[in-house]
């Protein structure tokens, strides 16, 4: 978030996904824009309920247990 009140990019990565989850959300929640993959379109939520097996949330305020 620090690239973003600054107006640059930045590039991330994890190697745990849930934290990547964690950072995604909260990016979104100080944005209020939506996390795209650049591949296929596809939202966070989309691809966080395929994971899940569920239905698609806009809350990202946990880490889900695996």
């Amino acid at each position: 978030m620090a690239a973003e009140k600054i107006g640059r990019r930045a590039r991330l990565m994890d190697l745990e996904p849930r934290y990547v989850d964690v950072t995604t959300g909260r990016w979104q929640a100080y944005t209020k824009q939506e996390a795209t993959l650049a591949e296929d379109g596809r939202t966070f939520a989309e691809v966080r309920a395929e994971r899940l097996g569920g239905p698609a949330e806009r809350s990202f305020g946990t880490v889900a247990q695996t």
